[in-house]
């Protein structure tokens, strides 16, 4: 994916910004989501009206980080680094500013992943319960997966309606050495039915991200 974000992609929810120590340092993330599910992070830092770093276009692939630096001749140098947690959630953003070994600026915030429009996040918290699987399609293992030794964790973030029902999927971590697992992965997850999720006691539509564990028989 290219520095700039694409069109076409909806703007996601979450826009933040933290300002830092004496030194005006801001940590500002904006979340977009593709056409296809896939969600993408930006990472700008600001002093006054100066943009000192951007890091756009980082695939939020749960398990991976990214990050940029920037450091002029005789400036501090600011860094800047998103780690994505294993479960799919979202990143911990950190921003680092040293100057000559002297800590000027250090942040942290969490980024959550985005929702498509119609759908909130599922979560723990705001009073929300989210959905609970009750009737999960395994998987079938692709031959040319199991003929090539392939197994490992695909994520797949179902977008599940009030009925319980799954109107579509996106794969998280897709990819060409997966040799179909992730598209079986996506198939099984279409058909499983949930118990709706609810926010302060009413249902409401949700984006879920679902793990699927390829093992291979010892």
């Amino acid at each position: 994916m290219k520095a700039t974000v694409r069109s076409g992609f909806i703007i996601a929810l979450a826009l933040s910004m933290l300002a830092c120590r004496e030194d005006n340092y801001q940590l500002r993330t904006s979340t977009q989501m593709s056409s296809d599910g896939r969600s993408y992070l930006t990472i700008e830092v600001w002093r006054g009206g100066e943009r000192v770093v951007l890091c756009s276009g980082i695939e939020m692939v749960p398990g991976n980080g990214a990050g940029g630096v920037s450091q002029s001749e005789h400036g501090p140098k600011v860094r800047t680094y998103a780690e994505f947690d294993k479960e799919g959630r979202g990143a911990v953003v950190t921003l680092h500013v040293t100057k000559e070994e002297e800590v000027l600026a250090h942040s942290a915030q969490f980024v959550e992943r985005p929702a498509p429009a119609g759908y909130v996040r599922a979560a723990m918290w705001k009073g929300m319960m989210p959905p609970d699987a009750i009737d999960r399609v395994s998987p079938s293992f692709p031959e040319k997966a199991f003929r090539n030794r392939r197994q490992g964790v695909v994520f797949v973030d179902a977008r599940i309606n009030t009925r319980g029902t799954v109107d579509s999927v996106a794969v998280l971590n897709p990819a060409p050495y997966w040799d179909g697992l992730d598209q079986a992965a996506a198939e099984a997850v279409r058909r499983w039915r949930f118990r709706p999720a609810t926010s302060e006691g009413k249902l409401v539509a949700v984006a879920a991200v679902q793990q699927i564990h390829f093992d291979l028989p010892r």
